[in-house]
């Protein structure tokens, strides 16, 4: 047997007396029924073999580890010598699942597959809760240990884990991290209708009850809110914390007939669940509110018209009649403007022929 550290060198001697030619390294693989079958082994870039029939195997790692088998020959007999290599590394890496979580556990599982040729002593479990990004908490088991229940979580969070071997040569690499998260979601926001408890002209009820917890207890309830009349811009903050208790929560000293932009939130240990929503309180008398026109909006221009013009036969009479004493107008134009003519043209006419008889 002969022993190395992994990714060390390791050279296997065969020594031969007498004249044997160049010795032949094999592999060797037990069978389950006690027999065996022989590979060569081949020079590699970390196999070299020299004709003194020195093997060295560099760089050693776990999958090295077996049974090799030296043999040379003559034509006087055939001899052979068999050597037991164990290589001894870190562990690899395990194989972490989850098994099974809870609102407030996490139970997580790991297989141990290659010891590296040295028994496990141990293995260390990391642990990143949401709230310390950077940090890591860890815990030591020993080596029968393959499963392990972090409790006492915050509910609907995230975490992070992952898992390291070590046997007596050193710590092997880590595991893939486990992304996995306790079970639970943020509150279920309620519809308008159920939240909406009653509304007058000063005052708004809430129903908070109307929230469903999804999962992680609620803790506390906060109420802003923001006119959307009167020149105001800002919200308002009702209440910072509200007890989970609370059936009914009222807003009071309202604006009447004013409509209102309303944020509930509610808050859990997975987080906030935000609801958006606009309510009007009424008027002193209860009549509900109507939305009054803002003082930017311009009334929309509407041209005066005309009746009369609005009677299609009507506007046809008049288009006809126009045409008409347009036609008249330019045929008297016309005979005046012949008249004129004639007129001017007989005087000359006669002083011309007056002239003739003289």
């Amino acid at each position: 047997t002969q022993s190395t550290w992994g990714r060390q060198q390791v050279s296997i001697p065969c020594n031969s007396i007498g004249y044997a030619g160049t010795p032949t390294w094999f592999r060797i693989k037990k069978l389950a029924n006690g027999g065996e079958e022989k590979y060569e082994v081949l020079t590699e870039d970390r196999i070299i073999k020299y004709s003194n029939g020195t093997m060295v195997i560099q760089s050693a790692h776990s999958l090295d580890a077996g049974t090799y088998r030296c043999e040379v020959s003559n034509s006087y007999g055939h001899d052979s010598i068999t050597i037991e290599l164990k290589v001894q590394a870190p562990p690899s890496p395990p194989l972490l699942r989850l098994k099974e979580s809870s609102n407030s556990s996490i139970t997580i599982e790991w297989e141990a597959r290659d010891t590296g040729g040295s028994a496990i002593k141990g293995y260390t479990l990391y642990q990143q809760a949401p709230e310390t990004k950077t940090m890591w908490s860890t815990h030591s088991l020993p080596s029968y240990r393959h499963e392990y229940t972090f409790a006492n979580l915050s509910c609907g969070n995230p975490y992070l884990f992952y898992v390291t071997a070590f046997n007596e040569v050193g710590t092997g690499k880590p595991s893939k991290h486990l992304h996995v998260g306790t079970n639970g979601t943020v509150a279920r926001k309620p519809s308008k209708q159920k939240l909406i408890e009653d509304v007058n002209s000063t005052d708004i009820g809430l129903k908070l009850s109307s929230w469903v917890n999804g999962g992680c207890p609620i803790m506390h309830f906060s109420i802003q809110i923001q006119a959307q009349q009167h020149g105001i811009v800002d919200w308002k903050q009702i209440a910072g914390w509200i007890s989970p208790d609370t059936d009914v929560f009222v807003v009071k000293d309202l604006f009447p007939h004013t409509l209102y932009a309303l944020k509930v939130i509610a808050y859990n240990s997975a987080g906030p669940s935000v609801m958006d929503t606009m309510v009007a309180t009424t008027y002193n008398d209860g009549r509900a509110y109507v939305p009054v026109p803002s003082k930017t909006e311009t009334a929309p221009i509407v041209q005066p018209q005309d009746p009369f013009f609005d009677n299609p036969v009507v506007v046809g009479l008049f288009v006809g009649c126009l045409s008409m004493g347009m036609v008249i107008f330019i045929v008297v134009g016309l005979v005046f403007y012949r008249k004129c003519n004639r007129r001017s043209y007989l005087p000359t006419e006669f002083a011309s022929r007056a002239k003739a008889h003289i």
